[in-house]
């Protein structure tokens, strides 16, 4: 177990809770097992809420790098810079990258998650040198 999994605990409290109900003959109701667990887990500021640390990469119009239409998103429009591509966003949903927002309007290969995001670029050199990066991510709607 690391050390930030508080799963046993909050388990084992919600348990103490629930004997502790029925020793006093008061009646166990989900509300109130509910309002503990509520009570239970940490708050997450509005702020921190959409931050998410994920793999970013870069990639270019090329058939090695692509499909069979290079120059095509998903969404069957045109590429262009500040296009992204992942799997799981809904299309044209907004992410800050580096201080840089993107729009979702492609999609990667299937064997990548939803914390993969890769950039479009038309320079293929730049692609290269972006490598691949672990960072946090704002997606913003």
């Amino acid at each position: 177990m690391n050390k930030t999994d508080k799963t046993p605990y909050i388990i084992f409290i919600v348990f103490l809770f629930l004997m502790y109900k029925l020793c006093m003959g008061l009646s166990v109701l989900a509300v109130d097992t509910i309002d503990l667990l509520d009570y239970l887990t940490p708050k997450v500021s509005e702020e921190d809420k959409y931050f998410q640390r994920s793999e970013i990469s870069a990639y270019s119009p090329r058939f090695e790098e692509t499909d069979s239409t290079p120059t095509i998103n998903a969404m069957g429009l045109k590429v262009r810079e500040g296009d992204v591509a992942n799997n799981c966003l809904p299309f044209n949903s907004l992410v800050e990258i580096k201080g840089k927002v993107y729009a979702v309007r492609d999609r990667m290969n299937s064997r990548y998650g939803c914390n993969h995001f890769d950039i479009f670029t038309w320079n293929t050199q730049e692609a290269l040198n972006f490598g691949r990066q672990t960072m946090a991510i704002k997606i913003i709607n």
